[in-house]
């Protein structure tokens, strides 16, 4: 027997997928160990850069990229922009990323469906051997690094992001969000 999805359903399906699809599920052929250098415009994984390097307002953003291999996760780029700076919104938790302060109190997480995972047409639910996602964060000045946990806890990878906040706000020194006092 053949089910059949009406329209509303389809999209509810479809809906409840998109994050899968959106998170820069994108397979390379390269792994690097060492984060590479950010660049300053275009797009990181499913992050779209600011093309105006010179801005000196507005939203702020901490950018961590992650590279997921078939043997384990390697970070990738680390950047603080300008951009949204919505809180992310647990999808799941086969992930989670977390935003750690200098003291190693977590400043914000969110959960992820595994980036592996990706929808691919006639076949449905496919998990590939490697794909990219880049976890943000709005900006806080205090942040030192982002970790990527497993679903039973485990950390799994790490990336520094103290000097990059410091280089950003290095540019800003009259930016509120970088004169924050320590907390």
């Amino acid at each position: 027997m053949r089910s059949t999805l009406s329209a509303r359903q389809l999209v509810r399906s479809l809906a409840a997928l998109l994050p899968i699809v959106l998170v820069g599920c994108a397979a390379t052929g390269r792994v690097q160990e060492k984060p590479a250098e950010a660049p300053r415009t275009g797009q990181v994984g499913n992050i779209m850069l600011v093309d105006n390097t010179a801005r000196t307002s507005g939203d702020k953003v901490i950018v961590a990229v992650f590279h997921f291999a078939p043997d384990r996760v390697y970070s990738r780029e680390v950047i603080a922009t300008f951009g949204a700076n919505r809180p992310a919104r647990t999808e799941a938790r086969d992930y989670v990323f977390q935003l750690v302060d200098r003291q190693g109190r977590v400043i914000t997480e969110y959960g992820i469906w595994n980036p592996r995972k990706v929808v691919v047409e006639k076949q449905g639910v496919v998990e590939t051997p490697e794909a990219t996602y880049a976890a943000r964060f709005p900006f806080d000045s205090r942040a030192r690094e982002v970790r990527l946990l497993d679903s039973s806890g485990n950390v799994v990878a790490t990336t520094q992001v103290s000097s990059v906040v410091s280089e950003f706000c290095a540019r800003l020194k009259q930016d509120k969000d970088c004169m924050a006092p320590e907390r």
